[in-house]
């Protein structure tokens, strides 16, 4: 190095060895930057403070948001239905289809127990999925009025409950097809009715409908009451309210008596059925010998 006044000069084995200097410092610096990097990488507490917490946490509740946003199902018309909600709602590709196909013909549904009809769901999906039907409003209206109808109405004349079809007397409030075929079905196993009374024996009938029913119908119909004294085993069983164990427990009981008089005395059998005997007395007749 030589030194002129105010200019110096570095020959060339000087700048080598200021260039490898220059290249030494700067790895020093880059080797410290990566390092103290990775170092912060490292440190937990970068992780765990308050802040970050706080962040995350905020983050979970938007995300939770975003996804209940997915995931509702808002009312809609079953009528339009579409293969992505119905498949949402749980509902089988067959099942959707019966509804796509019964649309396609240009019909409506306009009651969950229709839409359960068409596409023959089971009833715990049709429990969790019909919160979301909404039908249009002329529809809840009609449907109203259709209660009221059949919550007020009184035959003039009365109709006959030996005559009368199932689907007659479905026009009365609380009788749907269930009830209707009972009705239908236990008349023909006794062979008619004999008395409004023995609507009684019809499961599932309380006693509001049986009222408005009576208000409705009346039986009419002849028939011979048996002698209760004079009676074999054979008629007796064929007494609707008594099968031929019992029948023959009764013959037995009033022959050892000869003859009762009083229904009262059955009463000592067990198995008579006290709770049915204004009904026994439509088929039997107690005479004094």
């Amino acid at each position: 190095m030589q030194f002129n006044g105010h200019r110096f000069s570095f020959n060339k084995r000087n700048r080598i060895g200021m260039l490898y200097f220059a290249l030494i410092i700067i790895t020093i610096f880059l080797l410290k930057f990566i390092l103290s990097d990775h170092n912060l990488l490292q440190d937990d507490s970068w992780f765990t403070s308050e802040e970050t917490r706080r962040f995350q946490k905020e983050l979970d509740s938007l995300n939770k948001i975003q996804q209940q946003k997915k995931d509702t199902i808002f009312p809609f018309n079953p009528n339009f239905l579409t293969d992505y909600r119905g498949y949402k709602l749980g509902l089988s590709v067959e099942e959707i289809d019966r509804m796509l196909a019964y649309r396609e013909q240009n019909k409506w549904v306009n009651s969950v127990k229709e839409f359960q009809q068409v596409t023959k769901v089971s009833d715990s999906l049709l429990q969790k999925i019909k919160p979301y039907f909404k039908f249009p409003a002329w529809v809840k209206e009609q449907q109203k009025t259709l209660q009221r109808s059949k919550s007020d109405i009184i035959w003039r004349p009365k109709r006959d409950l030996n005559t009368i079809t199932a689907k007659k007397l479905q026009e009365i409030k609380g009788i749907g097809p269930a009830l209707s075929k009972r009705i239908i079905n236990y008349r023909n196993k006794i062979n008619h009715y004999r008395s409004l009374v023995q609507l009684k024996d019809i499961w599932g009938l309380d006693y509001k409908v049986r009222d408005r029913l009576k208000k409705n119908l009346f039986v009419d119909i002849n028939y011979e009451l048996i002698s209760i004294n004079d009676a074999s085993i054979i008629q007796l069983s064929e007494i609707p309210y008594f099968d031929y164990e019992l029948s023959r427990k009764i013959f037995q009981f009033i022959k050892v008596r000869e003859g009762i008089k009083s229904f009262k005395e059955l009463g000592k059998l067990q198995e008579f059925p006290f709770d049915k005997v204004e009904r026994i007395k439509l088929y039997l007749k107690i005479n004094n010998r």
